[in-house]
């Protein structure tokens, strides 16, 4: 069982809206104990954090967000971002997430990434941890954004058309997806509301997990370790079908042109 140890051997961080402490654990690991809102704003303040203890030999992590009430995905891609730089046996665990931001965590499919626990007691408990039988792909940091963003604008839809709309939206501005689709002039084009049928969103029961699941099934049948925005974007198409083609056409490009530009062939 890990135990804490009675010294310090970096500076807390207290800024306006987020507090970063830690206490050592055995074995180069520590409890690092966030409490606040990690957004835009504050994520850069929690990765220096953490960068500090990484620097100083620190491999193992536990990471306490009971304090948190608030992540988007940008605090998502600091623990993506000090999670690749750990050695092999180096390891995170999440602790203490309350339903908001676990909710946050499988919506973006980083709860098969990181282990989470509702207590430090039972995040103690398990040390080292197992190695996964079938790994899945992993979101990279700009897919991981994207399905953030997502997770936030798609309950404002209110038809499968314009929760589209809104995957287009988010996936223009990140990753290989976003070159693709900006080159056929769709990152210039102002959006638009198309009529989809009133209160006919939410077509699939769980809309942003769905797309996750079929873009991760996309990028293990191309043998990739980690799910990028163009598996994402697949998964938009194969997901909403119809309703997105209407989107492409609306925006004056289609899906032949989009897989086209992503080096699919004529899709």
């Amino acid at each position: 069982m890990l135990q804490p140890a009675a010294t310090s051997t970096c500076p807390d961080l207290r800024l306006p809206g987020l507090s970063v402490s830690h206490r050592e654990l055995e074995r180069d690991a520590c409890v690092v104990d966030v409490a606040g809102e990690v957004d835009l704003v504050s994520a850069p303040a929690l990765k220096a954090a953490l960068l500090e203890l990484l620097g100083r030999g620190v491999t193992g992590f536990v990471v306490n967000l009971a304090g948190v009430d608030h992540m988007d995905s940008t605090g998502l891609s600091v623990l993506v971002g000090i999670q690749r730089r750990l050695p092999e046996r180096g390891w995170i665990r999440i602790v203490g997430a309350c339903p908001r931001v676990r909710r946050v965590f499988e919506l973006t499919g980083l709860d098969r990434a990181f282990e989470l626990y509702p207590t430090l007691e039972d995040a103690r408990l398990r040390t080292p941890p197992p190695a996964p039988t079938q790994p899945q792909p992993a979101l990279t940091e700009d897919a991981a954004l994207v399905v953030g963003l997502a997770s936030t604008a798609l309950p404002f839809a209110d038809s499968p058309v314009a929760e589209a709309e809104r995957w287009l939206r988010v996936l223009r501005m990140h990753g290989e997806a976003g070159r693709a689709l900006t080159a056929l002039g769709l990152g210039e084009t102002p959006l638009v509301e198309l009529p989809g049928g009133a209160g006919a969103a939410h077509e699939q029961r769980d809309p942003i997990a769905s797309v996750t699941e079929r873009a991760s099934l996309i990028a293990a049948e191309r043998g990739s370790s980690t799910v990028g925005t163009a598996d994402l974007l697949l998964g938009v198409m194969a997901v909403y079908g119809d309703h997105f083609d209407r989107v492409l056409h609306a925006h004056g490009s289609d899906r032949g042109e989009v897989t086209r530009q992503l080096g699919l062939g004529s899709g």
